[in-house]
């Protein structure tokens, strides 16, 4: 990132109140994304961006996808 240490610092701060990273202690203080978050938020966006026939639909065709693989490959 191009700013600061203090600025990096602030950032971190704020990405660990929202969720998006785990703080670990110690030092110095590392921190870990939190893929969880990430994939919560994917999952709202999907919400937010189709109905949910659509993605009903689109599920029942990735499985039938899935089966017909595994059928011709197994």
């Amino acid at each position: 990132a191009d700013c600061g240490t203090e600025t990096a610092r602030d950032y971190l701060e704020w990405f660990d109140e929202m969720g998006m990273v785990h703080r670990h202690t110690g030092r110095p203080v590392r921190y870990e994304r939190n893929d969880s978050y990430f994939q919560w938020r994917r999952i709202d966006q999907i919400r937010e961006e189709y109905s949910e026939q659509e993605i009903v639909d689109a599920l029942d065709d990735t499985i039938t996808q899935i089966e017909d693989y595994r059928a011709q490959f197994d």
